[in-house]
């Protein structure tokens, strides 16, 4: 079931307990000490300007994501930016894209990966004070 509401001081898509709210006349103040502080509590208005503040994030985590992949994978930036569309692969086609190194299960996963961190960090080698 989709919740919709055209008015722009709503979000595009609600929860239910958002429509009854809004049904029943409910109206959301809050009290900010800055024009973003608050942005996008359920039930305030949606503004280009905040749209455009979360979109910046957005696209901050988007390069970091890219470059990670690029660095990890041993790929072209272009490449990786080619693939990350916000789907999401089966573990065989990752493979064939060169996402992952092989499919298996866990028992046979599990001490390769263990593999990768021995000696890195040993039982006592780490001080909290």
């Amino acid at each position: 079931m989709k919740w919709r509401w055209s008015d722009r001081s709503a979000h595009s898509a609600l929860f239910p307990i958002q429509v009854k709210r809004l049904k029943a006349g409910v109206t959301v103040h809050v009290l900010r000490a800055g024009s973003m502080k608050g942005f996008g509590t359920p039930g305030t208005e949606i503004t280009d300007e905040g749209l455009a503040s979360i979109q910046v994030i957005v696209n901050g985590l988007n390069t970091f994501f890219l470059d990670a992949v690029s660095e990890g994978r041993k790929m072209e930036i272009a490449q990786v930016a080619a693939i990350a569309d916000g789907r999401v692969h089966l573990a065989a086609k990752a493979k064939e894209m060169g996402l992952i190194d092989a499919v298996s299960d866990f028992e046979t996963a599990f001490p390769k990966f263990s593999e990768c961190f021995s000696g890195i960090v040993k039982s006592g080698d780490a001080s909290y004070s």
